[in-house]
């Protein structure tokens, strides 16, 4: 929680996926932050740059390839 993750790409590229993620504003290089994630079912609440917030699947996340994206600070 708190994470920002971004798409490296995709382990599923059947048309059904693509389309599923296309729905939702996922492309490639986005990073999302992390706002929540529930251990019961293994899905977690996303917030896109624009403030729109969605919840995706434990399934809908194990077909992408995320990396964890490091917050750089101005503070010297």
């Amino acid at each position: 929680v708190g994470d920002r993750i971004q798409l490296k790409g995709v382990v599923n590229s059947g048309e059904a996926f693509l389309q599923h993620l296309n729905r939702l504003g996922i492309k490639l290089g986005l990073t999302l932050e992390v706002l929540q994630a529930l251990e019961f079912d293994g899905s977690k609440t996303l917030k896109w740059p624009d403030g729109t917030e969605a919840s995706l699947s434990k399934q809908t996340l194990q077909n992408m390839l995320i990396e964890r994206v490091e917050i750089k600070s101005n503070k010297r």
